[in-house]
């Protein structure tokens, strides 16, 4: 299986379904866990991307995801390791005869950062990496740089 046979979807329809508390969708983050603890999308799963070659692991993630249709997986930028995840894990479904969506959200966390990185209806854990450092970078530019 190929990456370009994965669906894509869009930060703003995540957003959307996390706002709306939408039960049918799962989303998995397949960051390492300090990505992943420097901010994720509210609710999100994460199974670092490494794991996508144990099937026991992803056996795994399955049972977490009985009740959705729909799996929405992505890593930083959705490039590399998001892709290749939804692929091994559109795979691994497909062995054991259970139906769902997968897809890859565009861009990645670092697109739904950019978006909605201090919104906290659909981002928990910190905020989203590039802002955070922009807010830093911001505050300091304020604050002399030696204070007597």
């Amino acid at each position: 299986m190929t990456n370009a046979a994965l669906e894509r979807v869009d930060a703003i329809t995540v957003a959307e379904a996390v706002r709306a508390d939408n039960k049918e969708i799962a989303v998995v983050d397949v960051r390492n866990s300090e990505e992943f603890s420097s901010g994720h999308v509210k609710g999100a799963l994460n199974l670092d991307s490494t794991s996508f070659s144990d099937n026991s692991l992803i056996d795994k993630l399955v049972d977490q995801l009985q009740s959705k249709s729909q799996v929405v997986v992505h890593c930083a930028k959705s490039l590399q390791r998001g892709p290749q995840s939804a692929a091994a894990l559109k795979q691994r479904l497909q062995e054991l005869g259970i139906n769902k969506q997968v897809l890859v959200m565009d861009g990645g966390f670092e697109k739904f950062g950019e978006l909605y990185g201090s919104d906290s209806s659909v981002v928990e854990g910190g905020a989203a990496p590039k802002l955070a450092a922009a807010a830093a970078a911001a505050a300091a530019a304020g604050v002399p740089s030696e204070e007597h």
